[in-house]
């Protein structure tokens, strides 16, 4: 399951642009290999903003459900008088 906070946490670990001078090694390699890491990042983000989207439309869809479901118990209980004769 995804919280909030788990979705919090990984957009803050996201990588941000450097404004600095950087002394890390460079070539195509290097370049392939934090393309693909970015990747699978913004892959793992994506499923876990899609999982936490999911269970928050299910839990509202559960809300309104038992909300109606209340209700029309209520009503049905309401109605035990037969048809007078």
């Amino acid at each position: 399951m995804v919280t909030q906070q788990m979705l919090n946490q990984m957009r803050s670990e996201q990588r941000k642009p450097s404004q600095h001078l950087d002394y890390t090694p460079t070539g195509m390699i290097v370049r392939q290999v934090q393309a693909s890491v970015d990747k699978e990042q913004s892959r793992s983000h994506g499923l876990a903003e899609k999982a936490f989207k999911d269970a928050f439309r299910d839990m509202r869809r559960e809300q309104a459900l038992s909300r109606s479901g209340g209700y029309s118990k209520a009503q049905f209980n309401q109605s035990t008088g037969g048809p007078k004769l």
